[in-house]
């Protein structure tokens, strides 16, 4: 659970003054590594039982130190920090409140290239919250939260939110620690993977085929006071880690899972916040979806990416399908089975005949004020002429302030039909 600092690593305080000894205190009181202290003109003296040094360098070279903190006053602080980094400290955590903008500019730039960590300044300080257990004849980590409780940190990193805990626990699952922890008034940066949020799971596991078994309640995760989502567009993943057509657009399914979360949970804090203040709110009022269906478009992923979007903002999904002459029954019976999955999804479905496709689409849009049209890729050819011209910028050109979404298809073969119950 370790992020940045462990049991292996061996602190330095760097200003051993009044505030400097009082935290040195508390570090030992918690369990830290504390090694020394450094204070100009004080080496040789002792300070809460621990050597004094005059220089980091010649702390590094007798302790072994390979982090520091720095409670030096905010005219030395920056020399200080820059005293660490060149003596080989990987870590250096900068409390000093107050710094001058200058002297951190004159820092940055003095440590470009370092392969060490800054964090800081202002900071308020870091803790392992780790407890090593053995059960079972394994090594396992909880939260310690009768030490972080005592410690009274103003910021506590946890990682791995979906952990459960060993039996015997001051909680079952790393969640309640934490819920703890938030109700003691710690704030608390954590991390939690899609896949283990409880309710999101049947839906990760049609996309994955896979169901960790252990979870966190969506109601605790919308509960945070901030989320942010670590997001990378498939496309840059399968440059660095390439794939095929299957895993893009599993990522991409997963990606607008995680997103239509985070934007379902901002947008639930923005009306408690807007109704607080006794204003009325129709989040998603105007949003209409329309998913267009050929017998070679992705219509299945389609019509399910538009309902969950629907469901999410609690708008209209429409689905339209305009006659083709000359389909063969395979794809006659396709299309039946498309229409029919819309309806069973709640779309209200149309069926229209007209010798334009492309304006018959258009017309039906702009009518019933659609904002998102969804459209597969892999068409025929005819269709795709029909449809976008040459190039694409056809369609997008005439669809006004509709927004539309390019659902490509793997292959050229079409889909197999959905399965209903």
């Amino acid at each position: 659970m370790s992020i940045l600092v462990n049991g292996d690593t061996k602190l330095l305080v760097q200003g051993m003054g009044k505030t400097g000894q009082l935290h040195t205190n508390l570090s030992l009181e918690f369990g830290t590594r504390v090694v020394g202290g450094v204070t100009p003109g004080r080496g040789g003296s002792e300070a809460c039982g621990l050597p004094v040094f005059d220089t980091v360098r010649e702390a590094v070279r007798e302790t072994g130190a390979n982090a520091s903190v720095v409670f030096v006053p905010a005219p030395g602080a920056a020399d200080a920090i820059l005293e660490a980094a060149d003596a080989g400290i990987a870590l250096i955590c900068a409390i000093t409140e107050g710094i001058p903008v200058r002297d951190m500019l004159r820092v940055r730039a003095a440590l470009r290239g370092w392969s060490g960590r800054l964090i800081g300044p202002n900071c308020p300080g870091l803790l392992d919250p780790g407890l090593k257990v053995r059960m079972d004849g394994k090594d396992d980590e909880v939260i310690d939260v009768v030490s972080i409780l005592k410690r009274r940190p103003q910021v506590c990193l946890v990682d791995e939110l979906a952990h459960d805990n060993p039996p015997g626990s001051r909680h079952p699952r790393r969640w309640q620690d934490v819920d703890e922890l938030l109700d003691n008034g710690i704030m608390v940066v954590t991390a939690v993977n899609l896949q283990h949020i409880a309710e999101q799971q049947d839906a990760v596991e049609k996309i994955t085929g896979k169901r960790p078994a252990q979870t966190v309640p969506e109601a605790f995760i919308r509960s945070a006071d901030e989320i942010v989502i670590v997001d990378a567009p498939p496309a840059d993943l399968q440059q660095r880690e390439p794939g095929t057509a299957a895993d893009t657009r599993r990522l991409s399914e997963l990606r607008e899972l995680a997103l239509l979360l985070a934007a379902d949970v901002v947008d639930e804090q923005l009306r408690h916040c807007v109704e607080g203040r006794g204003i009325a709110m129709f989040l998603g009022s105007q949003e209409r979806i329309l998913v267009c269906i050929t017998p070679r478009s992705n219509a299945r992923r389609m019509l399910e990416g538009g309902r969950r979007i629907a469901g999410r903002f609690h708008c209209s999904l429409l689905a339209i399908y305009v006659r083709q002459r000359g389909l063969n029954a395979a794809d006659e019976k396709l299309i039946e089975s498309y229409l029919a999955l819309a309806r069973e999804l709640g779309a209200q479905v149309h069926v229209l005949d007209a010798a334009d496709s492309a304006g018959a689409i258009l017309e039906f849009a702009r009518a019933q004020n659609i904002t998102q049209l969804f459209v597969g890729h892999s068409l025929t050819s005819r269709w795709r002429e029909m449809l976008f011209g040459n190039p694409l910028d056809r369609l997008t050109a005439a669809a006004d302030s509709m927004d539309v979404r390019i659902f490509p298809h793997p292959g050229s073969e079409p889909e197999p039909p959905p399965a209903h119950s």
